[in-house]
């Protein structure tokens, strides 16, 4: 299950924000940008290593760059440095580093990782399994608009579970909607 959450997470990710990536007039320019301190260049490169987009794939180099990123305050450097440390790739595996920066990242509204901490409650991924939880941190992506946590949501309700009222796994409660679909 936590590789199946972790494969299931980087498949989300590189839907967005590769082709983002991609999007960067040319790997020079980008580079000298990041060596500048630009830390959404600095971003942006770690997905071009990551990915092998324009450079050859590294995830060492890539995880170099989501560092400087993440310690400048980008938000998805923080999730992405965070989901590196979960997954191993660049960097040695470790969940407890790897919750502080996803946990950086949601506090600064990231919805991707808000969705991952969803899918770490979910699978027991680096915290105690715990549904009600998970089911909490989607319904707040899910009020965000995102319809991927808006389904894992219902999925999980019509299961038989229901949501906690806090992300400290509060009093699980009905959360039951008006509309068709549950919020």
């Amino acid at each position: 299950m936590k590789k199946l959450c972790i494969a299931l997470f980087f498949g989300l990710l590189s839907l967005g924000l590769s082709s983002q990536a991609q999007t960067a007039v040319n790997i020079d320019s980008l580079t000298q940008q990041a060596e500048s301190g630009n830390p959404r260049a600095q971003f942006y490169l770690g997905v071009c290593y990551y990915n092998g987009n324009g450079v050859p794939q590294d995830y060492f180099k890539a995880v170099g760059w989501f560092k400087k990123a993440a310690e400048q305050g980008n938000d998805d450097a923080m999730l992405y440095l965070g989901v590196s440390y979960f997954s191993g790739f660049g960097i040695p595996k470790d969940y407890p580093k790897g919750l502080k920066w996803i946990r950086r990242s949601v506090n600064k509204g990231n919805i991707n990782a808000i969705i991952f901490l969803g899918l770490a409650y979910e699978g027991g991924l680096g915290v105690k399994q715990n549904i009600p939880v998970a089911m909490y941190w989607f319904k707040k992506a899910a009020e965000n608009g995102n319809e991927n946590a808006l389904s894992r949501y219902n999925n999980l309700y019509d299961q038989g579970y229901r949501a906690a009222t806090s992300p400290n796994g509060g009093t699980a409660s009905s959360m039951k909607s008006t509309s068709k679909k549950r919020r």
